[in-house]
């Protein structure tokens, strides 16, 4: 939160951020963040039942009011996973908001590849949307996270099938592609 241009921000996501010590570190940014403005948050664990890694996890940061909140975990590859999801007030319109953290390097030994894992992780998202959905119809909906989507070496321009199937299921704003791992 150095970058002064995220103490703006309406809406953050974070992954892989750390609740340890009572929520310290998830205050502070909090306290940052208020330098301009109310601020609303919710958090929670990639692991509810293990204090794995600093108690990391997944938070989303809103200006507007969260009216609610939940989680859904992941299926298990390696680790835990998980995703939080929030619904805000947008000057009196509703907007729903998941924030997630995809698996990066699923156990070779359960025969399911890391690109077999996101897109199971990104079908149980879907499958929470898809039911939440039936009584939102109308209301709009933003995901953030880290989709660990690496595609293949020599092949980094190709989308993963869970990017695939988020933009089938979802109908993105943004059309465009910009791998963010080109080399080494």
């Amino acid at each position: 939160l150095r970058d002064t241009r995220l103490l703006n921000a309406q809406i953050i996501g974070l992954q892989e951020t750390c609740s340890d010590h009572d929520q310290k570190n998830l205050e502070t940014y909090a306290a940052i963040l208020r330098q301009r403005g109310p601020i609303d948050w919710r958090f929670e664990r990639t692991d509810a039942l293990s204090p794995m890694m600093c108690a990391r996890g997944v938070a989303i940061y809103s200006r507007y009011p969260i009216l609610g909140s939940g989680r859904i975990d992941l299926p298990v590859f390696r680790q835990r996973r998980s995703a939080v999801w929030v619904d805000v007030d947008v000057h009196g319109r509703p907007l729903r908001i998941y924030n997630l953290h995809l698996e990066n390097r699923a156990s070779i030994s359960g025969g399911v590849s890391s690109e077999q894992a996101r897109l199971a992780q990104v079908q149980a998202v879907l499958e929470h949307y898809q039911d939440w959905k039936k009584s939102h119809p109308e209301t709009p909906v933003l995901v953030l996270g880290d989709f660990n989507s690496l595609g293949k070496l020599w092949d980094f321009k190709r989308r993963e099938k869970a990017i695939l199937e988020m933009s089938r299921e979802l109908a993105p704003s943004i059309k465009t592609y910009r791998p963010t791992l080109v080399g080494w």
